[in-house]
């Protein structure tokens, strides 16, 4: 599983996220805080788990939405990303090939979320932390 920030137009609060669809979201954050050493009773667990729980609960089925919604103005699921999501091709080929067996594309959009902050703590650039995230989140199966 691994989380990408996508720019669509400079906005900054837009991803797009490679998992399982049966994943469970107490599995990935027991295990993402398993992984981490955070203690779960600890502020940084309970900080984690919230934004965890409200990043994933904001998630959308892309082949759902290209199926039900577009499924006419588009051909294929590349053609949905390059001109309805404006992801530049280079992009959708790093997003194919990091795309594990069973993974599905999900769409996450944080812009219009009550819990805006949490969107930042991904985008803290000192210390990398979606890039952190991604690696626990990467080995997560």
């Amino acid at each position: 599983m691994i989380i990408y920030p996508i720019d669509l137009n400079d906005f900054s609060k837009k991803y797009i996220v490679l998992k399982k669809p049966d994943m469970q979201l107490e599995y990935i954050i027991n295990r993402f805080l398993n992984l981490s050493g955070i203690c779960p009773e600890k502020y940084a667990g309970k900080l984690f788990s919230s934004i965890l729980t409200n990043f994933f609960y904001e998630i959308e089925d892309i082949e759902y939405i290209l199926n039900n919604f577009y499924y006419k103005e588009y051909d294929s699921l590349e053609d949905y990303l390059y001109k309805k999501m404006l992801i530049d091709k280079d992009e959708i080929g790093l997003l194919n090939s990091n795309q594990k067996e069973g993974e599905k594309l999900y769409y996450v959009n944080l812009e219009h979320t009550a819990l805006n902050d949490y969107g930042n703590l991904f985008e803290y650039e000192k210390e990398d932390l979606l890039s952190k995230i991604n690696d626990l989140l990467e080995v997560i199966e």
